[in-house]
């Protein structure tokens, strides 16, 4: 009897063990492949499933942030129109008090020209002013 050569013997088993695997394998594979299958798609409607759930919520809170966000522009809107209102009356108020203190200075202009056309040198004298000083 001839003896066999021990590496001829290893790969011998070890394709014999290969092919015995991959048999193996198949058998697994098919017996399985729906089991499989369908538990991979169930993790994909699972996964599509959390997707949609975090949209949802990322819209719902885009959509709190944007209507906070309308709101306080809103408000900041009326606080500009109110503060437009109220500077229009100052704006009022100061050309009616220019218009008075340019009456009352030609006034005192008048009074000085009279107390000089009889000989009197009044005491006092207002500073020169002009409306254009203050409005600039």
């Amino acid at each position: 009897m001839k003896r066999m050569d021990p590496a001829a013997i290893l790969s011998s088993i070890g394709g014999l063990l290969g092919a015995g695997g991959f048999i193996g394998f198949l058998l697994f594979y098919r017996a399985h492949r729906r089991k499989i299958h369908a538990e991979a798609a169930n993790e994909e409607a699972s996964a599509a499933d959390r997707v949609a759930s975090a949209s949802s919520k990322t819209a719902e809170t885009a959509t709190g942030l944007m209507t906070r966000l309308e709101k306080r522009l809103e408000e900041v809107e009326n606080q500009m129109a109110d503060l437009r209102c109220e500077n229009e009356k100052k704006n009022l108020a100061i050309e009616q008090l220019l218009r008075r203190i340019e009456t009352l200075m030609r006034g005192i202009k008048i009074l000085i020209e009279q107390l000089e056309t009889n000989h009197i040198q009044p005491n006092w004298r207002p500073d020169e002013w002009s409306p254009e000083d203050i409005k600039g």
